[in-house]
């Protein structure tokens, strides 16, 4: 384990409990969750749940070759390692959010930390409890990820919504083949000089998407946190905040940067990503 990694184990300051009956936790309870995951292609095994599931019918699937072409988890073989880390990551936001749903704002601290591999996966984790629906919202708005191709390119998004008083959250998220994952793409429209992360529609957006479904997650992957003003305003209105960061070459300068600008109080922990090994 890194020096890194020890030091972030050490600190109690970098994750505070959000809701009040969880303030009271002991000293180790209260330490930084650090959740490695490793950038890999993993096959995951679908949950068995003895209770009554209320089921979703999906349109259409994608195929295996389909969703490993982009580095998206799916039912299947298991990769040793990295089905484990994902859902020890799973478990740990569950018990910290009390099983409740939840938006979770994902970002790393650099451009290149890999937080869009790290929604859209933990997004299937989560979604292979077959009780559960799950959204990924894509903020990278000048960029949209890998995942958001898994949609035509002519579907309303997020600036959409935020546009047209007219669009409904039902409009902007998507099937996109994956069981009980729907995902809101960026948009179609989209102005240079408009602040949209700032704006009451996607205030509602985040509001309204949690109320439809006591089961939902919501993930909402945004820009890198020492950079975007936008991802800073994100934070004040998501229920929870969890920092990614590239194993091994993260320094403790851009860790405090990026903290410095995200409310402590939300922080889940840190998840470590690009390591082949898992702690």
């Amino acid at each position: 384990m890194s020096k890194l990694v020890k030091a972030l184990m050490k600190s109690k300051s970098l994750v505070k409990p959000s809701r009040p009956q969880e303030r009271e936790e002991s000293a180790s309870d209260s330490e930084t969750d650090i959740s490695v995951i490793a950038e890999d292609l993993a096959l995951l095994e679908p949950e068995s749940d003895s209770r009554e599931l209320q089921v979703i019918e999906e349109p259409w699937l994608r195929s295996v070759p389909e969703l490993s072409e982009r580095r998206i988890l799916h039912a299947g073989k298991n990769i040793p390692g990295v089905e484990k880390a994902f859902r020890e990551l799973r478990t740990s936001l569950i018990e910290k959010t009390q099983g409740k749903n939840s938006t979770i704002l994902i970002c790393s601290i650099t451009d290149d930390g890999g937080s869009s591999f790290v929604a859209i996966n933990l997004a299937v984790a989560f979604a292979f409890d077959r009780r559960r629906r799950v959204g990924v919202i894509d903020c990278h708005l000048q960029n949209p990820t890998e995942y958001s191709s898994l949609l035509d390119e002519d579907v309303n998004g997020l600036t959409d919504f935020v546009e047209n008083p007219e669009c409904g959250i039902e409009a902007v998220f998507h099937t996109c083949g994956i069981p009980r994952v729907r995902i809101c793409p960026p948009g179609k429209h989209l102005e240079s000089q408009r602040d949209y992360f700032t704006d009451k529609r996607m205030q509602k957006l985040l509001v309204d998407s949690k109320r439809r479904n006591r089961e939902n997650y919501f993930f909402v992957d945004a820009p890198s946190a020492a950079h975007s003003a936008g991802t800073r305003a994100l934070a004040k209105v998501c229920d929870y905040v969890l920092l990614v960061a590239n194993y091994g070459s993260a320094t403790t300068r851009q860790l405090e940067r990026a903290l410095s600008n995200l409310p402590r109080e939300k922080m889940l922990g840190i998840c470590f990503n690009n390591d082949l090994s898992v702690k």
